[in-house]
């Protein structure tokens, strides 16, 4: 029986058309090249918390000459796509369930706490820059089990990268390829 699942943010709870990176660089004239050196370095340091967002991002925002501060440019990209109000209600109902829901994400402090509102109907959030690791790492897993207290074939893990339910598989979870939400309801009747 599952008696917990674990939701991934991007690409299941919230969606967005492509990636950030990509929009602002057609939508400043930013070389894609010259935008994605942050994203593949300093980026995946404040993923887990060994760097500061807004201290690495500083530095590149001059030199693309972007024409706002940090703030207006953290806006724009914790804005860019929307949640998945459907699915929010689900949890919710699955919760009312006794289904524990957590939140299991790669990503940095300054988004999670934008969204902080929004991520309350989750019995938790666990994000890789609060516990040093990033997802599908055995550190992660290990922590998301003693989080949970239970056997992993107790908790179906879903998630939208194929490598990640992989991984999720040798650790002996029920797993979910997460493609659409009408896939994912019929993926529940257990």
């Amino acid at each position: 029986m599952i008696k917990a699942i674990i939701f991934d943010l991007d690409g299941m709870v919230h969606h967005s058309d492509g990636y950030f990176s990509i929009h602002i660089a057609k939508k400043y004239g930013i070389g894609e090249d010259v935008i994605s050196e942050f994203f593949k370095k300093e980026f995946e340091k404040c993923l887990i918390g060994k760097a500061d967002l807004k201290t690495e991002l500083k530095p590149y925002l001059e030199k693309w000459n972007f024409p706002a501060d940090i703030d207006e440019f953290l806006k724009l990209w914790f804005e860019f796509g929307m949640f998945d109000n459907e699915m929010l209600e689900l949890v919710k109902e699955l919760k009312n369930n006794s289904v524990k829901c957590i939140l299991v994400t790669n990503n940095e402090k300054y988004r999670i706490e934008y969204y902080k509102e929004i991520l309350q109907v989750f019995d938790k959030v666990i994000a890789s820059f609060d516990i040093g690791f990033k997802k599908p790492s055995k550190e992660m897993i290990d922590y998301v089990l003693d989080y949970l207290q239970l056997e992993p074939n107790e908790i179906l893990f879903c998630d939208d990268k194929q490598e990640f339910i992989e991984k999720a598989k040798l650790f002996g979870f029920r797993t979910h390829l997460y493609k659409d939400i009408e896939l994912f309801k019929q993926s529940l009747s257990f």
